[in-house]
Order: structure tokens, then sequence, then C-alpha cells
């Protein structure tokens, strides 16, 4: 289940940091967004606006600190211990 979780964590990194990055390619290779040009100053904060919420949501993915938002219905299943999983003493 960690595993998982590790991988997806460290795709959402890769993800998040190359829009951080190379933000000039994106806008070259994509179109520009009018809303973003016109309401938070470029096509190119709004690349960045995601990438960084993109490496804050993988972290908290990770950490298991999304669990309330996606529940039971998570393919990566969950970190916290299941009745089976404590120790009893």
């Amino acid at each position: 289940m960690f595993l998982s979780r590790l991988i997806a964590f460290i795709v959402a990194e890769v993800l998040g940091l190359s829009f951080i990055i190379w933000t000039k390619k994106f806008v070259q290779i994509f179109p520009r967004a009018e809303w973003a040009e016109r309401h938070i100053g470029g096509t190119d904060n709004l690349y960045k606006f995601g990438g960084v919420i993109l490496v804050i949501l993988g972290f908290l993915f990770l950490v298991g600190a999304l669990d309330f938002l996606i529940g039971g219905a998570s393919p990566f299943g969950s970190l916290s211990p299941t009745p089976t999983m404590q120790r009893v003493f």
C-alpha cells in the first residue's frame, strides 16, 4: 500500500516540478488561457500555480492527509491501521 502511494507521489512531484521548471515550453506548446491572462497575470502563472498545487497534493497524498477526501474509494488503500492491524497489549 505504501509503495503505491510512493509511486503516485513521485509521479505527482515529477509532473508538478516539470510544470514549474519548464513553464515557457508548456506555454509554447499549449494555447494561452484568456482567463489566466486577465485575472492572474498570465498563463505562465497558471502553470506554475498548478505545478505547486500538484506538488503539495502529492505530498499530502503520500502522508495520508487526503484520506478524508477519498475515503474508502481509494485504489491505494489507507495508511490508517485497521482493527486487524492494531496490537493489543
